[in-house]
């Protein structure tokens, strides 16, 4: 089985190479990856297996939630794919506060204690200034209901946990990890992205 860390990929339909090309988004590699995984034979037992981490701030976030949806249309579904979301403290507080998150390209720049890093970089090594920096900018961002779909946007904070676990309960699978506890606790000098369950 592999663990593998998508969240740096970007959202559908961002402009690439200055606007001459879109992306095609996390669906199609998570759905390539998980052919070739599954071309693979464990003990010639059973097929090879792969879980997904995604942040739950990317911007394609309420579409990849849907992955393992049995009623979803195959062509942007994975059904057979195990993935992880991974959120903190933050994103509950917010919901209680009932206030707004951001949904971003990973690319996005932030500035940090030591200068400047992606959404995605900035995360996972330094998550007081990507919150620093939600904070600062998230009221000025569109909604989500109004925002191009790989635009940076706002939703509450409420939406995103209840669509997780609508899902847990439809399909039982989609699991959790705490970015900000893991990486508080963490005996390792380098912060962790991923787990394989």
């Amino acid at each position: 089985g592999l663990g593998m860390q998508v969240s740096a990929i970007r959202p559908m339909l961002a402009p690439v190479k200055s606007g001459s090309l879109e992306h095609t988004g996390l669906v199609k590699f998570i759905q390539a990856w998980m052919k070739i995984t599954k071309a693979t034979v464990q003990n010639s037992a059973r097929g090879g297996s792969a879980t997904f981490n995604i942040a739950y701030w990317h911007r394609n976030f309420f579409d990849l939630v849907m992955l393992n949806d049995p009623d979803g249309e195959d062509s942007v579904r994975c059904k057979e794919a195990d993935y992880v979301f991974h959120h903190d403290g933050y994103l509950l507080e917010t919901a209680l506060k009932d206030g707004y998150i951001a949904l971003l390209d990973p690319n996005t720049k932030m500035t940090t204690k030591v200068g400047t890093m992606s959404a995605y970089e900035t995360y996972y090594s330094d998550i007081d200034s990507f919150y620093s920096w939600v904070e600062q900018n998230v009221n000025g961002l569109p909604h989500i209901d109004v925002a191009n779909p790989y635009e940076n946007c706002k939703v509450k904070a409420y939406e995103v946990l209840s669509r997780l676990a609508k899902q847990i309960f439809k399909t039982g699978n989609n699991y959790q990890l705490f970015t900000d506890n893991v990486n508080s606790h963490t005996p390792y000098e380098e912060p962790i992205k991923m787990t394989n369950l």
